[in-house]
């Protein structure tokens, strides 16, 4: 998607939060929350020569969110987010269809664990007719997360729309089994934003094969912000 943007002549950049790929903060990677993540995007979009429109996946959606509390941007973009009522009742539903994944992952406090075999992995990010080979090279460079900012998603740490004046757009997945149909539409309406959902895509919204359609449809909601 990056290159894609660079091509479309949008400047677009990919945050490394703490703890994270070649940031600092590794060695303490348990000790990071999500309000830690909200300090280092901040940080990011304040370095810019004018404010961003903010762009969250997954956890990194209600990260977004919480920034905007606090910061105004043009716009917003929550691709797969977690919802505004926490990923609690989600997490109970995975949790029941992989309760042996689960389980070892509450035991070693690894979030690893539930994509212990490519069958979960599958389930949990990507649509059934997703390329076995992008399934495998996900797993394999997965990476760790804070224990910390699991809990906090789980309902430790919950949105407050009523405080968000930003435009927001709602992107998801309809074969995401991580966050329900159901989830995303009340996130859309907490926040009075538009929602499009994307057939034969499942939570990895941006590596799936339908990644350039929700590619066009950020840009051309984008472009709409200025009119």
């Amino acid at each position: 998607m990056l290159e894609w943007c660079a091509g479309e002549c949008i400047a677009a950049y990919a945050v490394s939060l703490r703890g994270h790929g070649g940031s600092d903060g590794i060695e303490r990677l348990h000790e990071h929350g999500v309000m830690d993540y909200v300090e280092d995007v901040r940080q990011a979009a304040a370095a810019m020569d004018r404010r961003p429109i903010l762009v969250g996946h997954s956890m990194g959606g209600l990260v977004v969110q919480k920034l905007l509390e606090s910061w105004e941007a043009p716009g917003a973009i929550l691709l797969a987010s977690s919802p505004v009522g926490g990923m609690a009742r989600d997490g109970l539903r995975m949790f029941a269809r992989w309760p042996g994944r689960f389980t070892s992952a509450l035991i070693r406090r690894s979030i690893l664990e539930i994509y212990g075999t490519e069958e979960s992995t599958r389930w949990l990010l990507f649509s059934s007719t997703s390329d076995p080979s992008l399934v495998g090279e996900a797993r394999r460079l997965l990476g760790e997360e804070s224990w910390r900012a699991i809990l906090d998603l789980t309902a430790r740490v919950r949105p407050v729309p009523k405080n968000v004046t930003t435009p927001i757009l709602v992107l998801a997945g309809s074969e995401d089994n991580m966050i329900s149909l159901a989830s995303n539409r009340k996130t859309a309406e907490a926040y009075g934003a538009d929602i499009r959902f994307f057939d034969n895509c499942g939570h990895m919204i941006m590596l799936e094969k339908t990644w350039p359609l929700v590619a066009v449809a950020i840009r051309d909601w984008c472009l709409d912000l200025r009119h």
